[in-house]
């Protein structure tokens, strides 16, 4: 019996002859299946080549009921091949390969229906990927009966290679796309199929046999996939474009008539936008850590890790269908990263044609890698790069705010939000996500895993898989998961304990080879191995490093020196540090090591480390020195043949800054971060440190995306790199105090603006006002400190105003920055001598920093409403356009764009809690919404007339809202339910500071969980101001006018938090300005 058709997604067929039976039966099928397996899906698409036209005519019994449904009917030659195809191919095709549905793609799709074929020519290429199988049916090849074997061959190879098929635009991707492609010559004879065939395809078309094969079509260079279709013709020139769509994974508007280069031209911008997105979201390739953390860890060994795929929790994660996620925990040292190492090989190997695998390896001691963002960041890597359809989701907002989308201080919100947009997408492949060692998340742990159990059961095609130490911080949140399977590598030590023996038998057997042991010393070393690792693989692997080093002839001697168990290993090798004469040194090492926030080459360790001068500017002293440590580090050699020097493993880390800490740090860590800082500045200042033009471009107009991150990394001084991108995180890890004239001081007021260009070149300018912020909160607050900090304000002013071109070409720091900056800024008039006088006039530039930080452009029609978080970081606008938008308030980052009001949306606000956002339009509605994922949550109603509410209605568990009816109404923020309808005129409403009492312009009234009523008696009338508001042209302080607003400055709407005021402008403009600590105003 033919297997039962499931399919999981409707698509309309109707369009194409011999359809109609499958149709309707996938119709059917997705209503009567609903919930199967992604991967059981069963269709079949058949392509008999040459009937490709059609008239209509009045419908025949012979033609399809879709054929009918249309008024169509195909000619005498079509109709022929259609009923060769249903008679001859489809009856025993169906019953051996087990299929229910026959998919007879003859024709071309319903033009007339806009909808139906833009969606189908965006589609078809997912179409043929699902089938099961895709026979071409060839009417200019024919096998026929020959007299030799041979000679039909022959005579069917060369009139296959000649088949006009190969010429046809839109066979290109029927020939990709499915898994299986099988050909039939015209006497219904199959001959082959694109696998047996794979050598005369390439000799036709020049398609790499790995296409053929299914490789990953992303893979290929965008060159190499044009090329493909060169040869090939299309009846519509734009057709020669539309047939690529599925190649790309891009989706165009259907547009005839525009021509191939119009077409073209949207392909390649299209393109380019995925490019720009993957280079902008890549902050490693996972590919590439797993292959480095193999090699550190001397490579997987065979059979070491074949345990897990015979273990039944494992087993039980891997054959469920969907919504599945499995926890592998353990101690340090048994094998965690190399068993998931050895798990995504087995995947790879296994499940590559039926998912996609994305991973991700953390590591607490890079920075680049060891904190939720980077996790997010990875894993989305891997899935658009393997799946670029998907990036339409990060397109929108990624237009607005290019790669700070995913790096500025909100990137985590904006991430969660793209991420499980991904999830619920239907066009979601069915995909593995796996993390390596949580535990070694070092930031943002707990929003991660509270992330993870939220969308682990969102999509039935998606799979988890984490790694992590038994840390009860990890375990808390991901009970919440659901389906969520446990593997406690502790519970399978006898398994585990296996595994080790024969990973020690390996080790071992290496061991001795290389250093000529006897047969009976090696039985020796192994026994001993056996004995103390105690199912910890680590411990083996460190004992052989140090074996290597140590003479055979001291071998059995020596063997008895180490002690069982990490902890005791680690207080070996610690007092052989201190017995050494090298001791100083390495244990200086060690500390700039374990307080490094990446792993640093060995000429960055030189030039940071406290060491005499003539070691640290030498890399084989270093190197020597880095070998001598104990065995606590490992180095490796990076792109450019540096070595590059981390711990051996986090136990390391750990041993290091907890149980050591007071030999390697006797004066606190927070002193050691004081010295790398210090040390960092002395290395940029140097020569060959910061300076103009640091990467020697010399053109001002060349742009950061011109050169790659490699091209950039040769082209930055080696002293820069990690010296200017972390100096400052270790300056205020130290708490020490900034003052005038002192290093710090003068180190920015000569090195400021090289500074600010060589954190430009390396994709760093948005990070800039984090750090002048962040400097500023430790100057000196009393009179030691006046003149940094006026410079550290001036500063932050001045990376406001040119973070973007910074980013953008780093070389008009020295141009545009100083032309615009206004004249008496101290950042202007330091570097003014390093402007380049191009030009004989110049525009007239303000005197001073105006009160408008910043201005915020987006909106496209006048802003009628704006508010801050309670805790000051996001800033709410909405505009007459109807949209919402939300906004860093500190770098002025744009974060998401809330749309569904149908009219202008004239008021926004934030709950207190900053969870939730309130918008109320003219619509005659107030939307609620996800603060953080930008989900709407839910949609009041009830008005007669427009409806408005005060900015501060939210900052309450309740929302008020006043509208032009005449009423107040009441609404419970977290359900939705009306609670209470006030009749009376206002236009202004606000919660009072304890949440008591609703203020209106008529009244005050009490307000409790199960009351709202007022007093007439005892109605107060007396306004509750800011200090700082906006009152029509003027703002005011503590009631006084204090600044008058010319016409171009004057709001439609404000908000105020702390001394610092928001406002909305008609011209879709929003500006912020800020009142001086010492603002008084004098009656």
């Amino acid at each position: 019996m033919p297997r039962k058709h499931r399919v999981r997604h409707r698509h309309k067929w109707s369009s194409c002859y011999g359809s109609g039976h499958l149709s309707s039966a996938v119709e059917q099928g997705d209503r009567r299946l609903q919930g199967r397996e992604f991967n059981s899906r069963r269709w079949l698409n058949f392509w008999p080549f040459g009937s490709s036209r059609v008239k209509q005519v009045k419908p025949s019994p012979r033609t399809s009921q879709a054929s009918q449904a249309h008024g169509f009917e195909a000619s005498s030659q079509a109709k022929s091949r259609l009923q060769t195809c249903l008679t001859c191919l489809w009856p025993p095709l169906a019953s051996k390969d087990q299929l229910e549905h026959f998919w007879i793609d003859t024709c071309c799709i319903n033009k007339s229906l806009h909808g139906e074929h833009q969606a189908a020519m965006n589609s078809m290429f997912r179409w043929y990927q699902r089938a099961t199988k895709c026979y071409a049916y060839l009417a200019d090849v024919s096998v026929g009966e020959q007299s030799t074997a041979g000679q039909s061959e022959r005579t069917w190879q060369s009139s296959f290679q000649a088949s006009q098929w190969f010429l046809r635009g839109w066979t290109l991707q029927e020939l990709l796309a499915p898994r299986t492609v099988e050909f039939f010559s015209r006497d219904c004879v199959k001959f082959g199929d694109k696998t047996t065939l794979q050598d005369v395809i390439y000799a036709v078309t020049g398609i790499s046999v790995d296409a053929l094969q299914g490789r990953r079509l992303t893979s290929f260079s965008k060159q190499e996939r044009l090329a493909w279709m060169e040869r090939r013709t299309t009846k519509f020139d734009e057709d020669k474009v539309y047939a690529l769509l599925g190649i790309f994974e891009v989706e165009l508007v259907i547009q005839y008539g525009q021509g191939w280069a119009s077409a073209m031209e949207k392909l390649e911008e299209a393109i380019n936008v995925q490019t720009s997105v993957l280079r902008d979201l890549r902050i490693t390739h996972p590919k590439d850590d797993k292959i480095r953390i193999e090699q550190d860890k001397g490579g997987l060994l065979a059979g070491v890790c074949d345990w897990i795929f015979d273990c039944p929790e494992f087993q039980r994660w891997r054959e469920t269908a969907g919504r599945q996620s499995l926890w592998i925990r353990g101690d340090p040292g048994k094998g965690k990263t190399m068993l998931i190492c050895s798990i995504v090989d087995e995947l790879e190997r296994t499940e590559r044609q039926q998912c996609q695998l994305c991973y991700f390896f953390c590591q607490a001691t890079d920075t680049r890698i060891n904190n939720a963002v980077a996790v997010l960041r990875g894993l989305l890597y891997m899935l658009v790069d393997q799946q670029p359809s998907l990036i339409r989701h990060i397109e929108k907002q990624y237009h607005h705010a290019g790669r700070t989308l995913f790096e500025d201080v909100n990137s985590w919100v904006v991430l969660t939000k793209l991420f499980s947009d991904i999830l619920q997408d239907p066009q979601l492949n069915s995909t593995i996500f796996i993390i390596d060692a949580l535990d070694e998340c070092t930031s943002q742990l707990t929003d991660l895993m509270h992330f993870i159990a939220s969308v682990s059961a969102q999509s039935p095609r998606v799979k988890w898989l984490y790694s992590s130490r038994n840390w009860p911080t990890i375990e808390e949140p991901l009970s919440r998961a659901q389906q969520m399977l446990h593997l406690q590598l502790e519970l399978n030590a006898g398994t585990i304990a296996n595994g080790v023996r024969v990973f020690s038998k390996q080790k071992v057997h290496q061991l001795a080879t290389e250093k000529g042991y006897s047969e009976s010393l090696q039985q020796e070393v192994l026994q001993y191995f056996q004995a103390n690792a105690g199912g910890t693989f680590l411990w083996v692997a460190l004992v052989c490093r140090s074996l290597y080093a140590i003479p055979q002839r001291h071998v059995r001697r020596r063997l008895r020196e180490f002690p069982q168990g990490l902890d005791a290993l680690y207080a070996r090798m610690m007092v052989q540090i201190e017995e050494s004469d090298d001791s100083e040194y390495c244990k200086a090492v060690l500390a700039t090591v374990a307080l490094a926030l990446r792993p640093l080459t060995l000429s960055e360790l030189g030039f940071i480390a406290d060491l005499p001068e003539e070691i640290s500017c030498s890399v084989g002293d270093i190197a020597d020195i880095a070998r001598r440590s104990g065995y606590f580090l490992t180095m490796r050699s990076d792109i450019w043949e540096d070595k590059v020097v981390s711990f051996v493993h986090q136990s390391a880390k750990d041993y290091i800054t907890e149980q050591a800490r007071n030999a390697i740090f006797p004066a606190g860590m927070s002193k050691g971060h004081a010295r790398v800082a210090q040390k960092c500045i002395q290395r940029m200042c140097e020569p060959g440190g910061l300076q103009k033009d640091i990467c020697r471009v010399r053109k001002p107009g060349i742009q950061r995306t011109d050169f790659d991150l490699a091209e950039i990394a040769k082209m930055m001084p080696a002293r820069v790199t990690y010296t200017s991108s972390f100096w400052a995180e270790h300056f205020i890890a130290s708490r020490e105090i900034m003052r005038d004239a002192d290093y710090v001081h003068q180190f920015l007021q000569q090195y400021f603006l090289y500074w600010f260009e060589a954190l430009s070149w390396m994709g760093q300018a948005a990070s800039m006002v984090l750090h002048t912020v962040r400097l500023q909160s430790q100057v000196d607050k009393g009179d030691r400190g006046q003149q940094v900090s006026t410079f550290l304000n001036d500063a932050y002013r001045f990376v406001l105003m040119n973070s973007y071109v910074a980013d953008l070409a780093p070389l008009q720091l020295y141009f545009s920055a100083l032309i615009f900056t206004p004249l008496n800024s101290i950042i202007r008039t330091a570097f003014l001598q390093q402007r380049t006088d191009m030009f004989s006039m110049l525009p007239n530039v303000i005197q001073h920093w105006s009160a408008s930080l910043q201005t915020l452009t987006g909106h496209t029609d006048s802003v009628r409403s704006v508010a801050f978080s309670a805790d000051g970081t996001r800033l709410a606008s909405a505009s007459d356009y109807g949209t919402v938008r939300l906004w860093d308030a500190a770098t002025g980052a744009p974060l998401q764009t809330f749309e569904g009001h149908t009219d202008e949306v004239r008021s926004v606000a934030f709950s207190a809690d900053g969870t939730r956002l309130a918008s109320a339009s003219y619509d005659r509605t107030v939307r609620l919404w996800n603060a953080a994922t930008g989900a709407p949550l839910q949609t009041l109603e009830g008005h007669t007339r427009h409806v408005k509410f005060s900015v501060e209605g939210t900052l309450l568990t309740r929302l008020a809202s006043a509208s032009y009816d005449r009423t107040v109404r009441l609404w419970d923020a977290a359900t939705g339910a009306p609670l209470q309808t006030l009749e009376g005129h206002t236009r202004h409403v606000k919660f009072s500071a304890e949440g008591t009492l609703l203020l209106t312009d008529f009244g005050q009234f009490a307000v409790s969980e199960d009351e709202f009523y007022y007093d007439r008696e005892h109605v107060l009338l007396k306004p509750v101001l800011h200090t700082l508001q906006l009152q029509y042209e003027w703002i005011q302080h503590n009631g006084n006018d204090i600044l008058w607003l010319p016409h171009d400055f004057r709001g439609t709407c404000s908000a105020v938090y702390g001394k610092t005021l928001v406002i909305g402008q008609s011209s879709g403009a929003v500006s912020l300005f800020q009142a001086r600590d010492e603002c008084h105003i004098v009656s």
